[in-house]
């Protein structure tokens, strides 16, 4: 079974096999993602996370909060002009769906996670697990994860 597995790879590397679609640059990618203010004993600060959406079209996205944050008041995206982006988000079980109104393509969005409590105060790095789901397809396709750290 391992053969197989290390034919198809290489395979794949030389090209004999179309590569799946999401190589020509569909999804996104992160650039940054950062929280302010970010010194010891904020218990409030905004998160950042900045993505360049490449060259497919978004119509959602999804991102993991880690356990022991609450987002307070509420989520917002922005795009690269500095204009709110239309969306819809939810949070269910630490899982965040963004939903927006007509598919972005071709932009750099900010991803504002506003008034974000820190309950664990030792921690110094959070990590958000990002997928996007692409026009006419019905699954999300991980993408990335950002990382932020919360202290100098």
């Amino acid at each position: 079974m391992n053969v197989f597995r290390y034919m198809m790879i290489a395979l794949l590397s030389l090209g004999l096999f179309p590569q799946p679609s999401f190589s020509k640059n569909l999804l996104p990618n992160i650039q940054e993602a950062y929280a302010n203010p970010n010194s010891t004993g904020t218990v409030f600060s905004n998160y950042y996370i900045l993505i360049n959406i490449g060259h497919g079209n978004i119509e959602a996205l999804s991102m993991t909060i880690p356990k022991k944050l609450g987002v307070i008041n509420g989520i917002s995206v922005i795009d690269e002009a500095g204009n709110k982006v239309e969306m819809s988000y939810t949070i269910d079980n630490y899982l965040v769906r963004l939903s927006f109104d007509k598919p972005v393509h071709q932009e750099n969005l900010k991803i504002v996670l506003k008034s974000v409590k820190d309950s664990n105060i030792n921690a110094r790095s959070w990590f958000f697990y990002l997928s996007a789901k692409l026009r006419g397809e019905s699954d999300f396709i991980p993408f990335g994860t950002a990382r932020i750290n919360t202290y100098d």
